[in-house]
């Protein structure tokens, strides 16, 4: 598993300790670009991983980590999304803009 893609969850997975609400729809989003083979698993796990050992329901934890894939997919081109697989790790600015946009697009209403 890569740094960045783990970083990543656990920016997005931690961002989210307001209550459970009325969650946003984004079923019909146009994609933007696409996960590397594997990183989509590999993110929903640790993004997963990281809010159920918060203390978040199964439910919260699902909807929120596949919220934010779907944002990263429909917000990322293709190159953003590898540059966010990056082994070198990614730019803290792309993370940023990662973590931002999920937590816009995700958060309970």
């Amino acid at each position: 598993m890569t740094f960045s893609i783990v970083l990543l969850a656990i920016l997005i997975s931690t961002a989210f300790a307001a209550p459970a609400g009325e969650w946003p729809q984004l079923a019909g989003l146009s994609k933007g670009g696409k996960f590397p083979p594997g990183e989509e698993e590999r993110f929903l796990s640790q993004c997963q991983q990281v809010a159920t050992a918060q203390g978040f329901d199964s439910a919260t934890v699902n909807r929120y980590c596949a919220c934010g894939a779907a944002v990263l997919e429909r917000d990322f081109t293709d190159a953003e999304l590898s540059q966010l697989d990056s082994k070198d790790g990614a730019d803290a600015k792309l993370l940023q803009k990662a973590q931002r946009l999920v937590q816009k697009s995700c958060a309970p209403k």
